[in-house]
């Protein structure tokens, strides 16, 4: 049944991916906005469960539970920047306007450390896989690596010749970085050694930089376009996008019905100043799905399970949207809960609510009304009734008295359903029947929901 869904491009049932993105991006809806003060510089979700985002703005650094603000970050004596989780959820460091990088506790909000090194404003804080280390980038065009746990710094990375804006750590190599700057230059760097390995320029000054899931190419963003670097090749240049009106200012990866284990369909997201949110195929670099906001694009993330859109933009508005299961799914999972009973057990009495209907004081042939069945009735008698069951399951107005009449018959005559081979027989026909028919309700429930979304956009 998925397949033929797939087929007709009906909205995916659980478990299953939409069939297109528009069908996808559909299911974010209710977009829950908060205004802040200042401009929202970084957003960033934690790796793990129940996957809470780090959003920054102005001296704050705020901690989202989805649409609901739990936590605030406040020990800054100037602007706040990159607010970002460890891997585990448990600390969250960010830079300073004072270039201080600072690390908390994110449920006690506890001060643990304070790295000093940087002499003019801290744009770029971010933890290392291993949560020992930080790397971080100023506008003084340094990059440094700090020990956490003795407060140190280990080496300092140059190499620019201006703003750092952006880092970015690779997928598929954990001490290999690359940066972004407004020298144009983007540099990935092996931080055991502290050089540089590869460097490129961009062409414009860099304001984000991502690696493909693979690690194998690197997407830099600055003014109007997107360049994507094959990094197997020494940084070659594969092709440069230039779908935007004005400055691209933030990346994200998410993943289409997939799960924080993957299997799903990885897209880019970039958002510009021109209010633009563009979903782009790693594959092919496509335009797939664009978004319109209503101010100017500063900052964006997505949860690990893709199940959370946030946006922050220049006026201080965070959108937090978050993905929805379809109707679909909702209406077959509870059609299957109403009616398994009655598939798996139909036949060995698990109908037990026995209430009494008018429709069982109908009057049959031979002047007795099904409530007067008894154990010692004729076999016709119980076959005229399977007979009457078997024509209700064609009415669904009559499907509440049909379990209770069924409940009834079976209590009465199970003894003798399985030794007489017609009645059996008969038992096995209006089986079929049901399970036919709750096929076609589950059917027209989908429909119904499709129908639903269609008439709701």
């Amino acid at each position: 049944m998925q397949a033929k869904h797939r087929q007709r491009g009906w909205p995916a049932l659980h478990g299953e991916a939409p069939a297109t993105d528009e069908q996808h991006w559909r299911l974010y809806r209710g977009a829950a906005t908060t205004k802040h003060i200042g401009a929202i510089s970084c957003i960033n979700f934690s790796p793990q469960h129940p996957f809470h985002f780090a959003a920054t703005t102005s001296t704050r650094v705020l901690l989202y539970d989805g649409a609901n603000m739990v936590r605030q970050l406040t020990r800054f004596k100037d602007v706040a920047y990159s607010g970002t989780y460890r891997s585990d959820g448990r600390l969250v460091v960010a830079g300073g306007a004072n270039g201080l990088v600072q690390v908390f506790d994110a449920s006690s909000r506890a001060l643990l450390r304070q790295l000093k090194g940087h002499k003019q404003p801290a744009h770029v804080a971010q933890f290392a896989p291993d949560r020992l280390h930080v790397l971080s980038a100023a506008d003084d065009a340094s990059v440094r690596w700090w020990d956490v746990t003795q407060g140190s710094q280990l080496n300092v990375l140059r190499g620019h010749t201006d703003y750092v804006r952006a880092a970015c750590l690779s997928p598929a190599d954990s001490s290999c970085w690359a940066t972004g700057g407004y020298d144009h230059a983007c540099k990935v760097w092996d931080v055991r050694t502290g050089s540089a390995t590869t460097s490129v320029s961009h062409g414009a000054p860099i304001e984000a930089v991502a690696y493909s899931p693979s690690g194998s190419t690197l997407i830099t963003a600055g003014g109007n376009s997107l360049c994507v670097w094959d990094l197997l090749s020494g940084g070659r240049l594969l092709m440069r996008l230039g779908g935007h009106r004005k400055t691209v200012t933030c990346l994200a990866t998410c993943t289409l019905g997939g799960s924080p284990g993957g299997g799903g369909t990885p897209r880019l997201l970039a958002g510009d100043l021109n209010a633009d949110l563009k979903a782009y195929d790693y594959d092919t670099f496509q335009v797939t799905q664009s978004f319109r906001y209503p101010a100017p694009i500063t900052a964006l993330g997505m949860s690990s399970d893709s199940r959370t859109l946030a946006v922050g933009m220049a006026n201080g508005t965070l959108s937090v949207k978050q993905l929805k299961p379809p109707p679909s799914a909702r209406a077959v999972a509870r059609g299957q809960a109403r009616h398994q009973p009655r598939l798996t057990d139909f036949g060995t009495k698990v109908l037990r609510r026995a209430a009494t209907q008018d429709v069982w004081g109908a009057p049959r042939p031979g002047g007795k009304s099904f409530r007067d069945a008894r154990p010692g009735d004729s076999g016709a008698t119980l076959a005229e009734q399977l007979h009457q069951l078997q024509r209700m399951v064609k009415l669904p107005q009559q499907h509440g008295d049909l379990t209770s009449m069924a409940n009834h018959v079976l209590d009465i005559n199970a003894h003798r359903l399985g030794a007489e081979e017609e009645l059996h027989s008969q038992m096995r026909q209006l089986r079929q029947q049901v399970q036919a028919e709750v096929c076609t309700q589950l059917r027209l429930r989908q429909l119904q929901s499709m129908l639903l979304q269609i008439v709701s956009v």
